[in-house]
């Protein structure tokens, strides 16, 4: 996480986030779950970092965040999606059910 935390700390006027992996309804998986501090979590947990506790000031007024992982919109006002709206105060799309990236494979689209 202290990685995710220096980008959003380094570069002025962020229009866009996106994070592409693991997620839950409670979390977004961002490194080894073995250790420490490598989670955007709604759990409190050795491994999980609350979204209040990142640097979203260098968003601008109309950035968005993407997740592209499992379920992180499921879940409504209680999601990690909402949990990262509510403390950034960005805009956030995220799934509530599971993504196949096998399927946009097939199908020709580009993930970026």
């Amino acid at each position: 996480m202290s990685q995710v935390n220096n980008f959003l700390s380094s570069y002025n006027d962020i229009v866009n986030v996106t994070f592409i992996g693991h997620s839950s309804k409670k979390a977004i998986y961002v490194g080894s779950s073995s250790l420490p501090d490598t989670n955007i979590s709604m759990i409190q947990g050795p491994n999980d970092v609350n979204p209040n506790s990142l640097n979203w000031s260098n968003l601008t007024s109309d950035a968005t965040i993407n997740i592209w992982g499992c379920n992180a919109g499921s879940g409504g006002s209680n999601s990690i999606s909402q949990s990262i709206a509510n403390s950034s105060g960005a805009n956030v799309t995220a799934p509530n059910s599971t993504i196949n990236f096998e399927e946009f494979r097939r199908i020709g689209r580009t993930i970026h």
